[in-house]
């Protein structure tokens, strides 16, 4: 009985549905997104394949293969070969116009809402996933892809990255560096002030 139910398990894995491709996509972010975190609401438009328009082959019985018997005396060769009508999918395409998804088009678009959450800090193509929002089934014994989100950190014209540090160059005189300079450095949404001064004396480092 044991072997019985080992072999029962293997043909239900068998069956189990093939996934569609990943749909990856790249969304280019600003550094300050970076600093502030991201916590966004998409709107995401997904193209289906209408399932209610694909019906069983009829040439192949939904098999997706013709099977061809030759009988040769008391000798009889079976071989199989792929369906032309429906490309070895089993299912073919027949458009209703009637239909309520599709309107006898074969494909109709639904607006899904996505939430985008990431957290401050995050580094250069961090990536995140839409399960589901990818490549759509194109038969009934197919599953859905992904959506992968990659985001591209856009350079900054203030500051360059280094992990989780920033860094502002800024010219100034030697002098300066004794004296003192008072200056301003745009940091996002706010300003950061300081005399050049407290810093005691700068080297010009290449």
């Amino acid at each position: 009985g044991g072997n019985h139910f080992s072999r029962f398990n293997f043909d239900m894995r068998s069956n189990k549905p093939k996934k569609c491709s990943n749909i990856i996509k790249k969304i280019d972010v600003t550094l300050e997104e970076v600093y502030t975190g991201i916590d966004n609401t998409m709107k995401i438009n997904v193209k289906n394949n209408c399932l209610n328009c694909i019906k069983s082959c009829d040439a192949c019985n939904g098999k997706g293969v013709i099977q061809n018997i030759i009988n040769r005396g008391f000798i009889q060769q079976i071989s199989q070969s792929t369906c032309e009508i429906c490309g070895g999918r089993g299912e073919k395409v027949s458009l209703n116009k009637s239909c309520s998804l599709c309107e006898g088009e074969g494909t109709y678009y639904k607006e899904h809402t996505a939430k985008l959450k990431v957290n401050a800090g995050f580094p250069n193509n961090y990536k995140t996933l839409f399960k589901g929002l990818g490549e759509q089934p194109k038969t009934k014994n197919q599953e859905a892809g992904d959506l992968v989100i990659h985001l591209e950190i856009d350079e900054n014209k203030n500051f360059t990255r280094n992990n989780d540090d920033l860094y502002y160059k800024l010219k100034i005189d030697f002098v300066d560096t004794i004296v003192g300079k008072n200056i301003t450095i745009p940091y996002f949404n706010e300003e950061i002030k300081l005399n050049t001064s407290e810093y005691g004396i700068i080297l010009n480092k290449n």
